[in-house]
């Protein structure tokens, strides 16, 4: 059963446990709640956040890294276009910077730190990696899919491809599709039918406008569903 959380989950009462434990942080609740969990000492994880095109993948990645040291945030779009002549080989390329970012995310885990992989996947193989990554490493293994409804994607994927802001124009560019309503509705419907086999994994519903409260419902969801270094898979 999937597991689905929202930024009002998280809106409760309670700030003051931190400061009655004799430790004083800032933001909101459920940030202080997590920097003390993490205080407290985990193993390393490896963080898929899956979603749709333009639904805030690398903002909650980037929000996540800038709360916790040396956390890395693995882009595979980013690494394939690091690739010389990239664009000549797509799916090449793709390959590479896949395997590039595996060995690049069982390094950064064995050392101790947290690794964020912002990717759409719709398919087994590359999160299958991922998680034998993890576990070969001995880290632990959380998958977030960031959803919003499918008109509320499409509006989101046409901003992000008007918009003058360099990093908006650098992720479209490097992102590898041109969108248009009917592939974007069919990638948005195959990622909704492969989640159905991903029972494991926890939806966290998109607040437009408001990442930080998207960030919140994120981090609800990794303190709440803590995942061990998994024995399933051989290293």
């Amino acid at each position: 059963m999937l597991h689905c959380r929202t930024a009002d989950d998280v809106a409760r009462p309670g700030a003051g446990l931190a400061e009655d434990a004799g430790v004083h942080f800032t933001g909101s609740w459920h940030r202080r709640q997590h920097q003390m969990i993490v205080s407290c000492g985990v193993v390393p994880r490896l963080i898929l956040i899956n979603g749709p095109p333009a639904c805030g993948k690398s903002t909650m990645a980037t929000m996540y890294a800038a709360a916790h040291p040396l956390a890395l945030v693995l882009d595979i779009d980013r690494v394939r276009g690091c690739l010389g002549r990239w664009r000549e080989d797509p799916p090449a390329a793709g390959r590479a910077a896949r395997t590039i970012a595996l060995a690049a995310a069982g390094a950064h885990l064995r050392a101790g730190h947290d690794v964020i992989v912002p990717q759409l996947l719709a398919r087994p193989g590359f999160l299958t990696d991922l998680e034998r990554a993890a576990s070969a490493a001995g880290a632990g293994f959380a998958e977030i899919v960031l959803l919003a409804g499918k008109d509320d994607t499409l509006r989101a994927f046409a901003a992000r491809a008007a918009s003058a802001r360099p990093a908006d124009i650098a992720a479209h560019d490097l992102a590898g599709h041109p969108g248009g309503d009917a592939g974007l509705a069919d990638m948005h419907d195959r990622l909704t039918a492969f989640l159905a086999t991903r029972p494991q994994a926890t939806i966290v519903l998109v607040t437009r406008g408001q990442p930080g409260r998207t960030y919140d419902a994120m981090l609800a969801a990794l303190d709440e569903r803590p995942q061990p270094p998994s024995d399933h898979y051989s290293p």
